[in-house]
């Protein structure tokens, strides 16, 4: 059976394809190789061997899947959204794919007023390195409840992979293969801080906030709740909406809800999802290592109080698939209105991001590929930043910082740059439209703030990447080839040892080539160049 996404290509022929786009910003030549077969063709499923799918018991009763040749399928009475997991559920390896017919819900839901009842060790879904795990349903989705976990840890060489019916071609039944928006995506509820219940509310036991897209609950006052690991992890054409609320109210490929610090998220690649690619929605979540290619909405979302830490992340924009790179706000509302102190505002460090932005639209609303907004009472510390796009007109600007009156106080996310509540230093923009100054603070220059912190602003006509297009170049170069001095990257793990020490700004360096990273990084982005969305 052949695969209908790209799911391996070669080096040469990824950056052959990148390297011819990006509009006018530049990156160095390669070589083209015209005699790489890109075709990728699943191992032949000749005689099955013996399947070995999932099981597990609960209220008495045994469940186990279907084997069907080399998968396993799981019936609408194995895991649905009318079915909570209360038991352990072990997903092994095998040749073949496990295709859940349903959504996948790990644990109870706990409402408003039963938090006494969440257990301290719920349920715990653990999937093989290697898995493939496919959904049929465009609202069918992965839910891990509130005390369960998730442990899905894969390796470089056999990431678990979570992706659609329309990925493989004996699957697909209308023959259209993969697209954003085919199923739900991953939700994992934690029993962390979010700044939405009040300080009272937190200590007393009694936070629960609904979810956005699907109704369950979130919340708590455990900083370092588990969640469990998401490690060497692709998750692929996620996301849906929108939802009860209406428009908004979507399922996200990856959304974190109150996700405690004791989890582990590592070497995740989320590619053409519908929403954003992963929002945290508060908690104390830490990230390295993840790629967003294509995502529809922001490819990295916080909000709600969140104070993790994230480190190494590569988005790249598809063409007409792409909003912004990150988008972060503080609060829905004011949290002194919250009963809290200004300070519960989103505060994460964030370290080593490269934003390939471009200047398309996004199919789902119109709106523009851009680069990095803060918002809404939003804090936070941002190092070694690059952040591209080439268009010279519309909304396509690559760092904003957003006071509008309709959503904040006019007063909000400036007053917290002019105190140095909002860090960005060791970065790099070089774009057409490089800022966008806030509507209503006709005071603040942004541009002469960005520069103030040690920051460079470069043209969009600079050669900041490497040949493949986005390893950040070791010397930057004007349209003519002379070189540029930029910032000295920021050495991050001094200032908090949790994160790496790097000498280079962006995402992956152009010398980086055979680390786990590198290897992550190439094969992602080559899926990328295959998409039919790329650009």
């Amino acid at each position: 059976m052949q695969v209908k996404q790209v799911f391996k290509i070669s080096m040469i022929a990824g950056a052959l394809v990148l390297a011819g786009c990006g509009g006018d910003i530049k990156v160095k030549p390669t070589t083209v190789d015209n005699s790489v077969d890109n075709s990728v063709t699943n191992p032949s499923t000749g005689t099955p061997t013996e399947v070995n799918c999932a099981s597990y018991t609960q209220n008495g009763s045994t469940l186990t899947g279907s084997a069907d040749g080399n998968d396993c399928i799981y019936s609408t009475t194995f895991a649905s959204d009318l079915k909570e997991l209360t038991s352990d559920l072990y997903i092994p390896a095998i040749e073949g794919r496990h295709i859940f017919n349903g959504s996948l819900f790990i644990g109870a839901d706990y409402a408003p007023g039963q938090e006494s009842s969440i257990p301290a060790t719920g349920a715990v879904l653990t999937i093989e390195a290697g898995s493939t795990i496919v959904f049929s349903g465009n609202d069918d989705y992965l839910r891990i409840a509130r005390g369960s976990r998730i442990v899905a840890e894969g390796t470089v060489d056999k990431p678990i992979t979570f992706t659609s019916n329309e990925a493989f071609e004996d699957l697909d039944t209308v023959g259209e293969g993969p697209k954003y928006r085919d199923w739900g995506g991953i939700m994992i509820n934690g029993r962390g801080i979010n700044n939405k219940c009040t300080t009272a509310e937190r200590e007393a036991d009694s936070c629960s906030q609904k979810t956005e897209g699907a109704v369950s609950y979130y919340g708590g006052n455990i900083e370092d709740d588990n969640s469990g690991i998401l490690k060497f992890v692709n998750v692929s054409y996620a996301g849906s909406g929108p939802k009860l609320a209406g428009a908004g109210d979507d399922l996200n490929s990856l959304s974190l809800y109150a996700v405690g610090s004791g989890t582990t998220i590592d070497y995740v690649h989320i590619h053409e999802g519908y929403d954003d690619g992963v929002e945290a929605f508060g908690g104390s979540v830490n990230m390295k290592h993840l790629v967003l290619t294509h995502n529809q909405d922001d490819s990295v979302d916080w909000d709600e109080g969140y104070t993790g830490k994230i480190q190494h992340v590569l988005v790249k924009h598809g063409n007409q698939l792409g909003n912004r790179g990150f988008e972060t706000d503080g609060a829905k509302s004011s949290p002194a209105a919250q009963g809290d102190t200004d300070e519960s505002g989103s505060n994460p460090t964030v370290a080593n991001v490269t934003v390939i932005s471009n200047e398309t639209e996004s199919i789902r609303d119109g709106d523009a590929s851009r680069g990095i907004m803060l918002r809404e009472w939003g804090m936070g510390k941002l190092y070694n930043l690059v952040v591209t796009n080439p268009a010279t007109e519309g909304s396509h600007q690559c760092f904003e910082l957003n006071d509008e009156k309709d959503k904040v106080e006019a007063d909000g996310v400036i007053a917290n740059a002019n105190a140095d509540k909002i860090i960005v230093e060791g970065s790099v923009v070089a774009c057409g439209i490089n800022f966008k100054n806030p509507k209503n603070n006709p005071d603040f220059d942004l541009a002469t703030w960005w520069k103030s912190k040690g920051n460079i602003a470069l043209t969009k006509d600079h050669v900041v990447y490497a040949a493949d297009g986005y390893r950040t170049a070791t010397t930057m170069t004007d349209a003519e080839g002379t070189a540029v001095t930029i910032p000295p990257a920021i050495d991050v793990n001094a200032i908090d040892p949790w994160f790496d020490q790097v000498d280079y700004v962006g995402a992956i360096s152009e010398s980086d080539v055979n680390s786990d990273w590198a290897k992550w990084v190439d094969a992602a982005m080559a899926i990328a160049a295959a998409s039919s969305f790329a650009h």
